[in-house]
This record gives structure tokens, sequence and C-alpha cells, in this order.
């Protein structure tokens, strides 16, 4: 059943601005010091005076309702009575900080082109074709307020113009009228416990959406707010002095700025500290646990949305309960939220999808970027939604578990599809990782996709990264395992306190370009080394051999050095890398590297010796020139069968199981099962691993792999017959008794297709056949086992257009029941590519060992029947 939260938000536009609301709570406790910045405060009535003195001159400049004002200011007392200023004249605040960083603050004002600036000081404002109002500190005669001489402006004007961060993009201006920021103001000032005795901080940096909360929450429950002087993102221990001196009880803060602050070791010093709000970012489980264990008493909330519609969902972390992998949370009541496939439609419990948030708090759109806000905010349902771009499910619980950016969670690398999210999942598991950040790179226009993994380890920061690409191999596909680490001390942050996600990005570029120069040096160096010694007795052939070896492994690795003991999948290879290498290998050292190695593990020494032992010509090709030549000869000429047989096995030589195949790549697992054996071809290297030990030791898997990441997509039609004829003889002279249990995910099912109708032809007896993510393209007298996925919309035909459920309209089971002796199809959870995945393998294995009892089933009562005719 699709599903979506059932609430009616009122949408009706309110007749209440937002300077109005602020001016009334003000005018409740007029002597009451409302902000204060050091020895500086002010009063809830010379905040009102100040504010009514800069829209008078704003006012008499004929400021239109609505019109962008910038408001020029730091951390300063009166930044408050500047924004409600320019409230109250009826114009729309875009506040910019003068310390943000040159191109941000320059883009914010290139782009919102405002014809007012206003600042405290003249020397402050920038040279901009604007008019330049400086207001001052004005005291109250008396605490009457009144809107003479102010331009008339609607809660439906805009109050704010709020810039993005642009870490997931270009920084684009929210249009944020009154009545959402007050809609959304006065419900979570309601839910929330914090009362008149709090000391709120404001340090967020003005231009982002939490400066606007900072200013306007302490203002509607009625406490008191501290403005920090200086921005202390970058300094735990200032913050720590500054908490302490004034007091502060509640303070909002980025995940990333919270975790760098509890290592630190200023936890146990913020004693008056009571409430914590990290939203923004996922709170890792070790920030959850290490809040806890340092700050007991205190609570921990956390929040979700954007700019566009901030605050959404929120979530109260509790000390007794265990810590969350992913954030997840309880949508608030001012809100509608859906959850939507890439159709439109309303998911299905569990289903995952992109998340749309409707009612009035949403933004209008964004400033002078007509085609954006088309795309992001659509009518549906004769209510405005607005498309965050977020993955998200429902859980059985009501609540909302949000799986980050919709165009960050996937990512090709080597042609295998790597889920980012299940890929640092997978390394947090790791004991010595306490937080970590994965994300794939592209370093060089040549070159594949790459995952790193940034990491932080308190107690080890020096982690030996063999040791956990070893681990790791055990999880997840070698595709999936990241090929380069990065520890840190502390993550580095954005000017509102975020992951700084273009810091990290620097590291990775900046190390990729020392190893570049780095290599251009060696490989000079070993050029002169090589040639030096080519008829010197100084240096044997294997040393010379180890030598090209580096090098080439340091190219294809992007590594400075390697030793002669290292391993190739140690140091980040994987399989494609792997093969890449040996055909390398081959080209320079003129030999032919062998494809049946005797272990899993490949040193350069142990390579050097199989180099030596195969070669003709020990002289090493070193001329630049014809090398190039070389290899644009190479790649003009079409693959032997035969070599694309050894490129099978080479790609293959990191699987794990025992190694059973004469000629092409066949592992087995569970060999001592006492059931009929499963033959199953596989795209990735985990695969057979989660499928093996979901199935458990009594079902023996014979693992075949198929052509994915050997050759180009387009090509592999021209060796599907080779293929399938040589599997078939394979696969006979394992199990040559039947009946055969054959299966197939993704590409590889048109490979078993083949097979099963090869084996059927030619008299021997199919049991069954299980596709997953595959539908058979010919008629075939075998029963047939389908898997398709709830969340793949490209392979799902339950998902093609004109499927009708309630009528025979282009209903594939008509097609199958036609086709096939038997056949069965189920609906998984997860798409594409997730079935193997820790998250996702139990469903998928558990329908499929249903299916494959009921072919044991079967065989054994054909047994019986058999027996019983031949005794009668």
């Amino acid at each position: 059943m699709a599903y979506h939260t059932n609430r009616t938000v009122d949408n009706t536009p309110s007749t209440e601005t937002l300077d109005t609301s602020i001016v009334l709570k003000l005018l409740q406790t007029p002597e009451r010091i409302v902000f204060s910045l050091g020895e500086e405060q002010i009063t809830c009535a010379d905040l009102i005076a100040t504010a009514r003195g800069l829209a008078d001159q704003l006012s008499q400049n004929n400021l239109q309702p609505g019109s962008p004002v910038i408001l020029y200011m730091g951390q300063n007392v009166l930044v408050a009575a500047g924004m409600l200023g320019i409230l109250i004249a009826g114009g729309c605040v875009v506040p910019v900080n003068p310390d943000l960083p040159n191109h941000r603050r320059q883009a914010i004002l290139n782009d919102v082109s405002a014809d007012f600036l206003v600042s405290t000081e003249a020397n402050m404002a920038p040279d901009l074709n604007a008019h330049k109002i400086v207001f001052k500190r004005c005291a109250a005669v008396n605490y009457e307020f009144t809107t003479k001489n102010v331009v008339h402006h609607t809660a439906e004007n805009l109050a704010f113009i709020i810039y993005t961060s642009g870490t997931t993009g270009v920084a684009k201006g929210v249009e944020i009228t009154h009545h959402a920021y007050l809609s959304r103001l006065l419900a979570v000032v309601e839910h929330n416990p914090t009362n008149s005795l709090a000391v709120d901080l404001v340090w967020t940096p003005a231009s982002f959406i939490g400066f606007i909360d900072e200013i306007c929450f302490p203002i509607f429950v009625g406490c008191r707010a501290v403005i920090a002087h200086t921005n202390f993102h970058q300094d735990p221990h200032g913050f720590a002095n500054f908490v302490n001196k004034e007091g502060v009880t509640l303070c909002r803060m980025a995940p990333s700025v919270l975790s760098m602050f509890l290592r630190s070791g200023i936890a146990g010093s913020l004693e008056s500290l009571n409430m914590v709000i990290a939203s923004g970012e996922v709170l890792s489980i070790g920030t959850q646990r290490l809040f806890f264990e340092l700050m007991p008493h205190a609570q921990l909330l956390g929040f979700y949305g954007a700019t566009e519609a901030p605050g959404v969902g929120k979530h109260v972390y509790n000390i007794n309960n265990p810590a969350l992998e992913t954030t997840q949370v309880d949508v608030q009541n001012f809100v509608s939220l859906r959850i939507m496939t890439p159709e439109s439609r309303d998911v299905e419990y569990g289903e995952t999808g992109e998340i749309w948030l409707g009612g009035s708090t949403i933004a209008r759109g964004y400033w002078q970027k007509e085609a954006e806000t088309r795309r992001k905010f659509v009518e549906m349902d004769a209510k405005r939604w607005y498309k965050t771009g977020d993955f998200g499910r429902f859980l059985n619980n009501g609540r909302v578990e949000i799986l980050g950016r919709a165009d960050k969670t996937e990512v090709n690398i080597n042609a295998i599809r790597v889920n980012i999210i299940e890929v640092q999942r997978a390394i947090l598991e790791l004991e010595e990782i306490e937080e970590a950040h994965v994300d794939a790179v592209q370093l060089g226009r040549d070159d594949n996709m790459s995952i790193v993994c940034h990491f932080i380890s308190a107690h080890n920061p020096y982690l030996d990264t063999k040791s956990l690409r070893r681990r790791l191999m055990s999880r997840l596909p070698l595709a999936a395992i990241p090929r380069y680490f990065f520890a840190h001390q502390h993550f580095p942050i954005t000017a509102n306190g975020k992951l700084d996600p273009l810091a990290l990005m620097r590291t990775v570029y900046e190390y990729s370009s020392k190893v570049e120069l780095a290599l251009s040096k060696v490989q000079d160096a070993e050029a002169e080394l090589c040639q030096e010694h080519q008829t010197s007795s100084t240096i044997s052939p294997k040393e010379t051999v180890e030598i090209t070896l580096s090098k080439i492994w340091c190219t294809i690795l992007k590594l400075t050095s390697v030793s002669r003991h290292d391993d190739f999948f140690d140091l980040g290879g994987d399989s494609l890398a792997f093969v890449q290498m040996v055909l390398e290998v081959e080209r320079v050292c003129k030999t032919s590297v062998p494809s049946n190695f005797s272990s899993k593990t490949i040193s350069l020494e142990m390579l050097a010796c199989l180099v030596i032992s195969g070669r003709h010509d020990l002289q090493l090709q070193i001329s630049a020139n014809n090398s190039s030549q070389q290899q644009e000869h190479d790649s003009l000429q079409e693959m032997s069968w035969p070599e694309v047989r050894r490129r099978l096995m080479l790609a293959s030589f990191a699987w794990e199981g025992k190694d059973i195949g004469r000629l092409l790549p066949i592992q087995i697992f569970n060999k001592n099962g006492t059931q009929s054996p499963l033959f199953w071809c596989f795209n990735g290297a985990s695969e057979p691993i989660a499928m093996a030990r979901e199935l458990g030791p009594d079902q023996p898997l014979y693992v075949l792999r198929s052509m994915q990441s050997v050759v180009e997509h387009d090509q592999k039609h021209i060796y599907l017959d080779d293929l399938v004829r040589e599997y078939t003889q394979e696969i006979l002279a394992i199990w040559s008794a039947g009946p055969f249990l054959l299966g197939g995910n993704c590409q590889a099912g048109f490979i078993m297709e083949g097979v099963a109708r090869r084996l059927a032809l030619s008299g021997h007896s199919v049991g069954h056949v299980f596709f997953l993510e595959y539908e058979p393209e010919k008629a075939i007298d075998i029963d047939v086992s389908l898997f398709f996925g709830r969340d793949s919309k490209e392979y799902n035909p339950f998902f093609r257009k004109g499927y009708n459920p309630f009528t025979r309209k282009k209903r594939p089971e008509k097609r199958w029941k036609s086709i096939f002796r038997t056949v069965s199809w189920d609906i998984v959870p997860g798409g594409h590519s997730q079935y193997f995945s820790p998250k996702f393998v139990k469903h998928f294995i558990g329908e499929l060992s249903i299916r494959l009892r009921h072919a044991h089933r079967k065989h054994e009562i054909g047994v019986m029947e058999l027996k019983n005719r031949d005794t009668s």
C-alpha cells in the first residue's frame, strides 16, 4: 500500500508578518536583556527602537515590499535589530557575513544584485552599486510601536533570501516568505522544552539558515542569547571557555563540529550546556556514543531538513537506546512528507524513493532561477511540493529513514555499481574506525572512478591500510574497497560548521599530484638505471625485472613506491586493475604471465619470478615511442576467444573459494554439502561469498564468472557462444549425473540461459533455473524461478509502462507461462546491485532458498517414482 504522512497542513495564507510577531513578543518584556556580546547588551525595547530607526531610513529611500536588502554584518549585538529593521520596512533580508570566504561572499552579492546594503559601519560595506545605509543604536523613549510611514507588506512577501551551502552544487538563493518562516518557528517553539531560563548561543555565520533560527528562537522563547564575538568552530578550547563564562545551556552545531569538540577533550568542562542540537549531516554512531559517554547529563537532538524546508523532521537521541546508523526522524506536524518513485508515485512501506516535502513552511523558490524552481518545486494533488533530492524510506514505526543524496548514493566502479552508503557502513563496522566519509573520485581524465575513504581513529591514527583492505574483502566486492585511505584527527568543516567535502577532495588531489610528480622523477631515474645496467653484472635479471614491475604497479595504483613483498590487492588493486597490470607487464617484458596462480596473493617478488620463467627476451622495452605504437596496435585488434578466456581467469584471481575450473574460472563453496549443487554465474567477487554464507554449509555452490569488466559491453555477444559451450563442458565434468540447478543475475543471466538450453538440447536433465533481474529471451521447456527488485525500475517488468495489475494488459506472467514448463516469480526488497549487500541479502536468499527446497523436493519425488517403476 502506498504511504505518505496523511496529515492536513494549513496552507491558508496568514495575515501576520514575522516582524509584527517579533515586535509583539519583545513588547511583552521590554526591559529584558535579549542579546549580549561580551560587555555589550541590548534590551527588548532598545532592539525595537533601533530597528524602527533603521526602518525609517529605508522607508525614506522608497524601499519596495519584498525587495532584497543586504544585511552586511558579522557578530554584532545589533545584528538582530538590523534584521528586524529591514523586515519592519517591508524589505527582504539577505544576511551576508563579511568574514565569509571571498568567493562565496562575492557570489552572493553578485547574484542578489540588491539596491540597498545595511551595515553598522560605513567602511565595512564593499564596493557595490547599492545604496548604503549605516544605522546606529537607539534608546527606547517609550514602549509604543506603530507602523506609521512604513510601506504595507503581507505575510506572502519575501522575508529572507538565504543561500544554500553549495556543497552539493552551485549555491542558490532560497526565497522564504514571512508566512513560511513564521509557521515553522511557532511550531518549533511550541514543541520545544526550552524555557525563559535558558541561555542560547548565536554563533552560526550570517548567510546560513541556522543564523536566522538563532536570532528568532530566543526572542519567541523569551530567553537570553549570547553572541560569540569570534568564530569558535575551529577553536574547541575557546568555545569551552566562552560557554562556561556565559553559562550557555543550549547550542546548535553540525555533527562534524560536535565530533571534533568531543575528541578535543573539552566535553568534561561544559557543565552548563544541557542541550545540543546536531543537524545538517548524519550523526555517526561513534559521535553518538562519545556524546553520552562524556556528557550523560545533556540532551541530544537532531533535525532533518534543508534551507528550502528546514527542521521538518526531529529525533531525540536517548542514552539508553542503541545508536542509529542513519538519520531517522519523526515528521513534524507542520509539514507533509511523501516518498516518491521516479515516476512520481508514492512508494510502498520500506521502499526507497525521493523525499518530497509539502506544506506552508516550504520556500517559494530560488531567486532569479525560474528553471531550477520549476524543477524542484512541483504541484501535485492540489498541493505544492519540494523535491529534496534525498533518498529515504518509511519504517514500520512510522518514522522516516534518510538514506543520503540521490545523486551521491551509487556510482559505477569498473562497470560495477557500488553503493557508497554500504561501503561506509562496512568500514564503520571495523573496530578501529570511529568515523568515516566515503566518496568516489576520478583522479585523471583517463582514469576510472576510485573509492576513497577518509577516517578518524583516535586510538590508532596510523592504521595499516593493507590490513583494513584484507578485512573488507569479506564484506565488499573488490571494486568497492577504497583505493585510498586518509587518516584525519578531525574532518575539515565549512564556514557554517558542516563537513567540507571540497577540502577532503583537495586532500585526495594533492596526494595524487605528489604521486604523479614522484612517478615522473622515478621513471627517468629507472630508465637510466636499466640502461646503465643492461649489460652489467652488478644487478641481476630478477632485480631488473622487479624495478620494471615496481614502476608498473606504481603507475596503475598511483603509488610512489612498493616493496618486493607487497601484495597487489593489499595496495588497493582490484580485479580490473589486476588484469590491466598483467597485460602491461606482458607488453613491456615480452612474456606471457600464466593465469593459473597457485595462491590468492601476488607479491612483486612472486610476479618477477613468473615473468623471468616465462620470458623469451630479457631486454626490457623502454622506448616510449615503441610503447605507444604497440598500445595503439593492440587496441585495434579484436581479442581472440583464448585471450578472453585467459583474462577471465586473471580477473577472477582474487575471488574467494577453491579453484576447480580447468580453462574457465569456477570456484566451489560449501563443498561438503549433501544437496544437489547449484551452479551460479556472478558479476562481482563479493556476491558468491554472501550467497554461500546465507544458503548454509549443506548447499554446495559452484561459482562461475560473467564477462563483467573483462569485455566491453557491446562486444560480449561475440564471445557468448564460446563461453556457453566451454562452461557447459566444465559443468558436465564436475557434475555429470544431473539434474542441474543453474542460476545467474543480471547480465550473467543470458550466459546461464545459454548453458541451460545447451544442456537440455543435448539430453541432460535441467532441474531448475533461477534468474535475478533477468528475463529469458526464448522458450525453453524447463522450470524457471524469476526474482525482481521492489525498487528496480529498469529491470522489473511490473514497472513497465502500460502494466495494469487488474487486467491482462502487458502482464509479463502471461508470456512466461507460455514459454516455460513451470514458472514462479518473486519481488524482493532492494534495487539493482543491492541484493547481495548486508541490508538485502537475507531477503533475496530467503526467497531463493524456498524455491531451491521446492526444486530439491521435486527431484527427490522424481527419484522415488523412478525407483517404484523399476520395482514394479
